[in-house]
């Protein structure tokens, strides 16, 4: 619910045998959390109200001062197990998540081995509720997103040494002058463009017929101001290619010679291929906020898009609903058939998402098998009917197996809606949570309306 987990009131102490009076159920959820944090390349843990250690994975162990086993760090804190700095830090994520209940998320840069080596982690906490729905403790995993990082850092560096090496050695330059618009090029421009040397001839009229619509107006101001000025100029920006593509370009230009009265004659400059490297960079922000799987948006990402337009919803006074959605015993699907199929299910119900949607909807995959679904500019009733139709949708939805009758599935939907300006995010998502759980409760693939 809503990144939070309701699960029984149990000590978590991840023992290879069980204590007398264990029920089976209990022994086959202890078995599976110490199969778990045996194999998990991720820094997992539990904790108590009191910040203190109650399980933890041996990745986590890893990283500690001097801990050698989970047990070790039982009844412990981080300030006791990591440093001050970052133990700070974790304290103050958790301090909000008991007070509020909602799932936290923080990128740290802590220490992740006992040899001092420093690397960047994605440290997500969710609380843990007893029956009672009291915040009873907190469950974390934190996951080494390093390599991110450093390809990023090594992107932005290699970029600049791109550029340099574009203005030393002079690539695929072109000379222009200003008052006949005609325009000498280099073998290696036609080339960028499909062209051979022999059948391209370029002109400032034919480049700038050439330019896509969505940088042509920044192109032509950086051209003005190249014109103006004594100054360099730069800018990225696409051009046609022979085949009707587009190709991604980095210019510098500069006016070598003038008038008399500083009108422009000759401009010269260079152009590079920055195509791969726009690539690269769209893949690094799929990554950023999208979720690798389903391809919708990522939690952050989703959060990110509800808050710009409940702020533009509330400024001018307009309806807006949101949905919370659970794939009902998603569980038994996983178990029955193995998470590959799992997986499947889940694609193909953002699928139908985008499909039985608009597009205007904004669809975000929560975490697990739980998603929400912003819908601007949409009342109560008309975001009731639209749940029923996804609903519907997905009910008639089926994925194939190799072997065997495809497998169907269901969802259960939560329906809430903006009632006054002082709503906020964390109160539409509970809303439509509770909503949510009361579908659930009532059978599942079904769809529940918030009370207000």
């Amino acid at each position: 619910m809503c990144g939070c987990y309701i699960i029984p009131h149990i000590s978590i102490s991840l023992s290879k045998s069980s204590a007398p009076g264990t029920s089976a159920l209990e022994q086959n959820a202890l078995a599976n959390l110490t199969a778990m944090f045996d194999n998990t390349d991720d820094y997992i843990y539990f904790k108590n109200r009191a910040h203190e250690f109650t399980g933890a994975s041996q990745t986590l162990v890893n990283i500690t001062h001097d801990a050698e086993s989970w047990q070790d760090l039982i009844g412990k804190t981080d300030y006791e197990v990591f440093s001050a700095e970052y133990a700070d830090i974790y304290y103050a994520l958790e301090k909000k998540l008991f007070n509020q209940g909602m799932a936290m998320t923080r990128e740290t840069q802590p220490v992740l081995d006992r040899n001092g080596k420093a690397g960047w982690v994605d440290n997500r906490k969710y609380a843990i509720y007893d029956k009672f729905g009291d915040v009873v403790g907190l469950f974390g995993v934190a996951r080494d997103i390093t390599e991110i990082k450093l390809t990023e850092a090594a992107l932005r560096k290699s970029e600049e040494r791109i550029r340099l090496a574009m203005i030393a050695a002079k690539q695929a330059w072109f000379d222009l002058e200003v008052a006949t618009g005609e325009v000498e090029v280099s073998d290696e421009y036609s080339k960028m463009l499909g062209y051979s040397p022999e059948e391209f001839h370029s002109s400032l009229k034919e480049w700038q017929a050439n330019l896509h619509p969505e940088d042509a107006a920044a192109v032509m101001a950086a051209l003005q101001r190249c014109m103006q000025g004594n100054e360099p100029v730069s800018i990225e920006y696409r051009r046609k290619t022979k085949d009707g593509g587009w190709i991604w370009l980095f210019a510098v230009a500069k006016v070598i010679d003038w008038r008399v009265n500083h009108e422009p004659l000759r401009m010269i400059g260079i152009h590079m291929d920055i195509s791969e490297r726009k690539k690269l960079e769209e893949e690094l922000r799929q990554k950023a906020y999208v979720d690798y799987l389903t391809e919708v948006n990522n939690r952050g990402h989703f959060m990110e898009l509800a808050e710009k337009e409940l702020a533009r919803t509330l400024r001018y006074a307009k309806p807006l609903a949101i949905f919370m959605i659970d794939i009902d015993w998603f569980k038994r699907i996983n178990d029955s058939h193995g998470h590959k199929l799992g997986d499947a299910v889940l694609k193909k119900m953002a699928d139908t998402f985008r499909t039985t949607l608009r597009e205007v909807d904004i669809i975000g995959r929560i975490g697990g098998e739980e998603f929400a679904v912003l819908l601007p500019e949409t009342d109560i009733q008309e975001a009731v009917e639209a749940a029923e139709r996804l609903r519907s949708a997905v009910a008639a939805t089926e994925v194939p197996l190799k072997d065997g009758l495809p497998v169907k599935f269901t969802v259960s939907i939560g329906v809430a809606s903006v009632v006054s300006i002082d709503d906020n995010m964390d109160v539409l998502l509970n809303r439509a949570d509770e909503a949510l759980y009361r579908a659930k409760e009532s059978g599942r693939n079904q769809v529940c309306v918030a009370a207000h």
